[in-house]
């Protein structure tokens, strides 16, 4: 835990747009040793560019993966 803490205050945001395709790619595209179930927790900031394209994903590999949500949207 300590180590992702430490890895995740590394991150920066450049404020320019979503990415969200690739990375939910290779989470569910990732082999795990047998006996263990894959969960994935997708954080944002609320938004989400491609939205058809996202759903499509999550619906074409619910057999793969719990996916988990969290979006926060911050007004500054």
């Amino acid at each position: 835990m300590q180590a992702a803490i430490q890895e995740v205050g590394t991150f920066t945001a450049d404020m320019s747009g979503n990415e969200e395709i690739k990375p939910m790619k290779f989470a569910y595209d990732m082999i795990l040793p047998k006996g263990y179930s894959k969960k994935i927790f997708f954080l944002t900031d609320g938004g989400v560019g491609n939205h058809k394209a996202v759903v499509d994903l999550v619906k074409a590999n619910a057999d793969k993966a719990n996916l988990y949500t969290l979006g926060i949207q911050c007004s500054g």
